[in-house]
């Protein structure tokens, strides 16, 4: 087991936090975009510091997790820095993705949270860093619910939730939803990121 301290993000984390947020949006984001310095770039200033904890290991940010609630997300999705990142066409379509799966306002009571943005590097993982993670977000004083949304076949994501004592259903502290939306907004008949990541591979063909 590998020393950690689980501790809030700072101003100085900044840079860290945003390359290791952009890692674990994983293979999907090919799909958008082939350099992904890009994107940390452009999410960067995004960041609701505020509402990330971090890993450290000897000064290195080896996980991260943020958590959102009925105030605020924890990524705040500016359209005009993927335009001009990315271009009008692209960027756009981007913006539009990332606003629909992190920026888009939540319909949680007080005291309910939602985890996001769980990554741990590669290295590090399988050494009790994920859940460290996610039980300081747990401890957090008022804190009545504590959410988590599962995307559909990441099994390993559901089973680290799991390991840490949710339990697959919307109910009492702590619940993880596997393929389904956690917030009263009502999914759409198809998967929206999955459709726009569709148009942004046939821009400039």
């Amino acid at each position: 087991m590998i020393d950690h301290t689980i501790r809030p993000a700072v101003e100085d984390d900044r840079w860290e936090v945003a390359a290791t947020v952009v890692r674990g949006f994983g293979p999907e984001l090919d799909g958008l975009v082939k350099d992904r310095s890009l994107m940390e770039d452009v999410i960067r200033d995004q960041l609701d510091l505020d509402r990330f904890a971090i890993a450290d290991v000897d000064g290195q940010v080896v996980g991260v997790v943020a958590r959102s609630d009925a105030r605020g997300r924890a990524l705040n999705v500016r359209d005009r820095d993927f335009v001009k990142a990315f271009g009008p066409v692209r960027g756009s379509i981007a913006a539009q993705i990332f606003k629909f799966e992190f920026s888009r306002p939540l319909a949680l009571d007080d005291g309910v949270d939602v985890v996001e943005h769980l990554t741990v590097e590669e290295s590090h993982r399988h050494t009790g860093v994920a859940t460290a993670l996610i039980e300081w977000m747990a401890g957090r004083p008022g804190l009545t619910a504590l959410r988590a949304d599962v995307p559909k076949g990441n099994e390993a994501a559901l089973a680290c939730f799991t390991k840490a004592g949710f339990q697959d259903g919307a109910g009492p502290m702590p619940s993880v939803s596997h393929g389904r939306r956690q917030d009263s907004v009502k999914p759409p008949k198809h998967d929206m990121a999955e459709h726009l990541l569709r148009q942004v591979a046939g821009v400039g063909r």
